[in-house]
């Protein structure tokens, strides 16, 4: 009558568990609160795309007062309540030919005549707005072909760079 496990029964066993733990410890997600990526104004479009899924638009809509910007997923706004910033900061919004954006005020169930501080649409081809947002004396070109905004110290050193871009597109034509 045996009273042990013989060598090759212990092995056996020990490779049964490891494979077991290597099939079952993987599917749990550990996730170090450190790790989760905060959404800021660098990196709002990478972080949209990767995080969301949408057939025709999203777009993110700061509200001035309230702190916080609101996500509308094709027409539908979710309850995410994504703060973007630090604190409350004024932000000027402009087109590429360098005139400010103004917004209507927002309204919906929720929210009354909320004044809106800046918007970012991102389009089903994964474009977005070209805008320049300036925020804390930094201008950020948010370019259809990039996922992270263009950081700039000036609205002139944009300008230069545009137009050093709009005369080597001349000369290659």
């Amino acid at each position: 009558m045996k009273k042990a496990f013989s060598l090759i029964e212990l092995i056996i066993i020990i490779s049964i568990i490891l494979v077991v733990t290597y099939l079952v410890v993987p599917s749990f997600n550990f996730k170090n609160k450190s790790n989760i990526t905060k959404y800021n104004i660098e990196n709002i479009k990478e972080q949209l795309l990767k995080n969301y899924d949408y057939n025709d638009f999203i777009e993110l809509i700061c509200l001035k007062n309230r702190g916080y910007c609101l996500l509308n997923i094709d027409g539908n706004f979710k309850e995410n309540k994504i703060n973007l910033f630090k604190n409350n900061p004024d932000i000027e919004v402009y087109n590429y030919k360098f005139q400010k954006i103004y917004y209507e005020s927002f309204n919906n169930k929720t929210y009354f005549n909320e004044e809106v501080n800046y918007i970012l649409k991102i389009s089903k081809s994964k474009s977005s707005d070209n805008i320049i947002a300036l925020n804390d004396k930094e201008f950020f070109v948010f370019n259809s072909l990039y996922q992270k905004p263009k950081k700039y110290l000036s609205l002139q050193k944009i300008k230069k760079k545009f137009e050093n871009n709009k005369n080597r597109l001349l000369n290659a034509i």
